[in-house]
């Protein structure tokens, strides 16, 4: 198991104790069923929206064929909170169990062998190892099962959406990016965040053609102000709860976001986004539907903006902390203003039938991230990252269909040397 060193044997061993084995066992029991098979899975990080969707997905996508049901160990509800929308939406395809305590849980974080059981069959995956064995499956063609929103979810979000006086017709787009006030104390993610004024041009121009836009965020949102006709801000709304933040990412003709947790829901959906403000992220499994706008990686004592054959070559992708790009001489910047509505009118006209793609430019994309995988990462050895997980030792962007977007690569050619 990967993670034992990590964590200590002695700790492990708590982890994996008899009492904590005989709490799972209770916890799945009334489960059990004669000639059914089970998989059980622990989910420590369900309350992160990201970890509770995309988990949820992946497992299922690699578990169904060979499961008739898929058991998903949580944390107490009366300990962490889970996201409403998503839960609605994921336990139409896992059943959730809620665990006693997060001692038991926390078995979810080490990797080991499949444990057959007779009745039952215990998955030791970890969260990165459940992406990798997904993303080895969609390179090997299998299509992913894009989970649906139930009836009740979308009845929801159309009865919200009424009360807020838009028209049945009118197309909705989603707006969510990350704001410093979003967990402020944990500074060390601030490159993943941006700033609203970026966005008001795109929100503007999207009024402007009749759509409704609805900013998602929580209570620790900075208010829009001041207020726009055709802008909803979702979670100060009258009747806002986090169920609704599913629904109208459902409801939606696509959503513009952000490398936080929202976005996971997107990817759940196979629901059109724009990801603008994006970090290079090895583990981003998106979809073709999908738009990619990465953010500016700038030397600082160069100061020029790296291409993304140098963001690979340079392991910028391992990057989780803005110290980790201090201490690398880089600063990631933020897309402007005329980037985002530009993507905002490219997705928009893809969407509409109206757009004229460029295959050389996703060809591009995809065999700079292929060659990478296949030379840089390869080269890497076990373990010679520290604190990074070999499970993540892949590039969901070489997957065949995913597209970056047209107009970014245009005003900015040399993240793909098309100079």
């Amino acid at each position: 198991m990967s993670d034992v060193a990590r964590v200590g044997e002695d700790e492990a061993q708590r982890i994996f104790s008899a009492e904590n084995m005989s709490l799972l066992l209770n916890c799945i029991k009334p489960h059990l069923e004669p000639d059914k098979k089970k998989l059980v899975y622990l989910m420590p990080q369900a309350n992160r929206i990201g970890h509770f969707a995309m988990e949820s997905h992946q497992l299922y996508n690699l578990h169904h064929r060979e499961f008739d049901e898929i058991l998903v160990i949580i944390n107490p509800s009366t300990e962490y909170h889970f996201n409403g929308g998503i839960r609605a939406i994921a336990e139409r395809y896992v059943t959730f169990i809620e665990s006693p305590n997060s001692g038991m849980t926390r078995m979810g974080f080490f990797d080991g062998p499949s444990q057959d059981f007779g009745p039952f069959t215990l998955a030791l995956d970890s969260a990165g190892k459940i992406a990798r064995n997904h993303y080895n499956s969609l390179k090997r063609g299998v299509p992913p099962v894009f989970f649906e929103a139930p009836d009740a979810l979308l009845g929801h979000g159309r009865s919200f959406l009424q009360a807020q006086g838009v028209a049945d017709e009118a197309p909705i787009v989603c707006l969510h990016h990350r704001e410093p006030t979003y967990l402020a104390d944990q500074t060390y993610h601030s490159f993943r965040n941006s700033r609203f004024e970026t966005y008001v041009p795109a929100i503007d121009w999207l009024i402007d053609q009749g759509h409704v836009v609805v900013r998602l965020g929580d209570q620790t949102s900075t208010p829009i102000s001041p207020a726009r006709a055709g802008l909803i801000d979702l979670p100060f709304a009258a009747g806002y709860t986090d169920t609704l933040d599913a629904a109208l990412i459902a409801l939606s003709q696509f959503s513009i976001t952000c490398s936080s947790g929202p976005e996971s829901l997107c990817r759940m959906l196979g629901a059109p986004m724009l990801q603008c403000n994006t970090p290079v992220v090895s583990s981003a499994l998106h979809n073709p539907v999908d738009v990619l706008m990465f953010k500016h990686y700038r030397d600082i004592s160069q100061d020029r903006v790296l291409s993304y054959e140098e963001i690979l070559d340079r392991r910028l992708w391992i990057a989780s902390t803005t110290a980790f790009l201090d201490d690398a001489g880089v600063r990631i910047e933020e897309n402007s203003a005329d980037e985002i509505l530009e993507g905002v009118k490219e997705i928009s006209d893809r969407l509409a039938g109206r757009f004229s793609p460029d295959p050389s430019i996703d060809q591009r994309f995809q065999a700079l991230g292929r060659q990478y995988e296949d030379v840089g990462m390869a080269a890497i050895a076990p373990g010679e990252i520290p604190d990074f997980s070999d499970y993540m030792m892949f590039l969901g962007y070489s997957l065949d269909g995913i597209t970056v977007s047209h107009s970014y690569c245009r005003r900015n050619p040399g993240f793909l040397g098309l100079e």
